[in-house]
């Protein structure tokens, strides 16, 4: 296997670095879908089994806590040391 095959390879491998901007609305949109989702489905729950607020109060909760794991998802990827590029660079100019 050649130096070429390796950086891409290691390229492969490595996640994608996203700018903040972008992490940042995908988040928003992720909490947004969750609050949707849950909150609608305990709103059908509530109408259809005549529980007023019960499952609405469910499912936010639950959104809630989808929100608290997503945050934490982004913090631990965004903690993660991002790849240097001159070690790329020099790899490449070996061959």
């Amino acid at each position: 296997m050649n130096n070429q095959e390796k950086i891409k390879e290691n390229k492969a491998a490595e996640p994608p670095h996203r700018s903040p901007v972008i992490l940042g609305s995908s988040l928003g949109t992720e909490l947004a879908v969750a609050i949707f989702l849950f909150g609608g489905a305990g709103y059908w729950a509530d109408k259809k089994y005549g529980t007023s607020p019960c499952f609405l109060l469910i499912g936010i909760a639950l959104s809630f806590i989808y929100g608290g794991y997503a945050v934490w998802k982004l913090v631990r990827m965004m903690s993660k040391p991002k790849p240097k590029k001159d070690e790329n660079k020099s790899n490449e100019s070996d061959t």
